[in-house]
């Protein structure tokens, strides 16, 4: 880990100093790649003796369900709490993505290269030729990843694999994507568990732990998220949880029995974990569709980039709150945002939020996840624009979005069985409607899935319930004019961002 540590400092110090001329800019990249995949190199010495190894049988578990009790098949109203339920039907102009995302045609190699259609960007790659894997015991995998580095694949690869995530921006999960991507193009005639050897032997060259079991004949990935991920199979190894993925070609979707792996030294930093939070907005090609956002009295336009649904539907279910703390299309976020705070402005902080309640009451079509996806998926802010159709914990998630950013006031998830809420800090509210006190402060039911219902009213089923709360992150305390009011702007807030790796 020190090494790790000190590599990193040294890198980071090394590209503030180069960076300062952009005429070297991208030797130095390739410097920076070159090291980068030396010391990956360096840290994989001697992993082939660890594939060969004696595997271990390991237990596997099946991680809880976010919510086990069935949601409202339709949204309640507050003049008819329990409506008959409809299924919707999908709204016009939008497009859905297939019950599968379509595979990529394979590109003619130009050049040792391949282009690559990763959800609608086009990726230039080396093209992947490598034998097939001899068997699917350890000295078989083993014997693979010899033959690999033979090849100096690892090097050459990865640092086109790693290159192509820091020029758009991906995150862990979208490398974890494009790998299987890659290998799925460039390996569509081998075998299933030849592709998996590769993309853990990919994955692992680019800086993450993970690894591959055995399970009922056939190769596993073993992947180490950062979250919870729910509804997913998993092992408990060197005192990590690993997710298991399975090719998909192979059918198989869970595990069957007990797997069998390896063991790591606790010293040894083969990688880190996975995480599937944007913490920085991915560039990704852009296919702009306009949507409408309206209720009686408030109307907004935006344009949203409609590859993100393509790209968010494999996307793995996680806790809520990390949903809040993904940043994907800023430019629509800005758009929707800067309206509504001139809809807002000069608003008493009660009256600016009860608009933004409406709006999203209003704005969609309600159905659940099983109805529009077969599954259970929560949708980000954008997705929710791009459907026009959502549950109670999308349109939470959207309508937190905008009491953050566009009231300026905390907010809280409230989770109850079967739905999800929220609640605002409103110090100002003065009614008797639903309240919650967290660390210290009061905070007000919004419902955004019950309509037509105010600031404070709850569900008659949720009445007198203990839910679930968690503060979403914060945002910047809101300060009123001296009249009370919603400020239009914004100009005193400042951030600053320090992250260790």
């Amino acid at each position: 880990m020190k090494r790790l540590l000190t590599f990193v400092i040294v890198m980071g110090a090394a590209f503030h100093c180069h960076a300062q001329d952009n005429d070297d800019f991208e030797s130095f990249r390739s410097g920076l790649m070159d090291g980068f995949q030396s010391f990956r190199q360096e840290v994989l010495t001697g992993y082939t003796d660890f594939l060969r190894t004696a595997w271990e049988d390991f237990n596997v578990f099946r991680s809880e369900s976010r919510d086990s009790k069935p949601k409202p098949r339709t949204a309640p109203t507050v003049d008819s709490p329990s409506p008959q339920p409809t299924t919707p039907e999908p709204p016009a102009n939008h497009p859905t993505p297939a019950a599968t995302p379509p595979a990529p045609s394979p590109a003619p190699a130009v050049h040792n290269n391949i282009t690559l259609d990763f959800y609608g960007t086009r990726l230039m790659l080396p093209a992947l030729k490598v034998a097939a894997l001899r068997s699917s015991d350890n000295n078989g995998v083993a014997d693979f990843w010899q033959a690999l580095d033979s090849q100096g694949l690892g090097s050459k690869t990865g640092n086109a694999l790693k290159e192509i995530a820091e020029r758009h921006r991906f995150n862990d999960w979208m490398m974890l994507k494009l790998v299987e991507t890659y290998v799925a193009n460039q390996l569509s005639t081998a075998s299933a568990d030849t592709r998996i050897a590769m993309r853990q032997y990919l994955l692992c060259h680019t800086g993450y732990d993970v690894r591959v079991a055995q399970n009922d004949g056939c190769l596993a990935l073993l992947v180490p998220y950062s979250t919870t991920i729910y509804s997913s199979s998993y092992i408990d190894v060197d005192g990590k949880r690993f997710t298991l993925v399975f090719d998909a070609k192979s059918g198989r979707t869970t595990a069957c029995g007990s797997v069998r792996t390896y063991h790591l030294p606790g010293e040894r930093n083969a990688g880190g974990l996975i995480d599937p939070v944007f913490r920085q907005a991915p560039r990704v090609t852009e296919s702009m569709v306009s949507v409408k956002l309206t209720d009686k009295k408030t109307s907004v336009a935006c344009n949203v980039n409609a590859n993100l649904a393509k790209l968010l539907y494999d996307y793995p279910q996680i806790p809520l709150i990390e949903y809040s703390r993904s940043s994907l299309q800023p430019s629509f976020r800005k758009e929707l945002t800067s309206q509504l705070r001139q809809t807002t402005a000069g608003m008493t902080p009660e009256a600016a939020v009860g608009t933004l309640l409406n709006l999203v009451q209003h704005a969609f079509k309600y159905a659940t996840d099983q109805e529009q996806f077969g599954f259970e998926k929560p949708l980000f802010p954008e997705e929710s624009a791009i459907y026009g159709i959502n549950d109670c914990e999308d349109r939470a998630l959207l309508f937190s979005m905008l009491i953050r950013q566009v009231a300026w006031r905390d907010c809280l998830l409230v989770e109850y069985p079967g739905h999800v809420a929220c609640a605002v800090r409103l110090p100002e509210y003065q009614g008797n409607g639903t309240c919650y006190s967290f660390e210290g402060h009061r905070y007000v039911l919004a419902d955004p899935t019950f309509v037509g219902a105010k600031i404070g009213m709850c569900m008659p089923a949720y009445r007198g319930s203990h839910p679930k709360l968690s503060k979403l992150d914060c945002c910047p305390t809101a300060y009123p004019t001296k009249k009370g009011r919603v400020p239009h702007k914004r100009r005193d807030l400042f951030i600053i961002s320090f992250a260790i790796i």
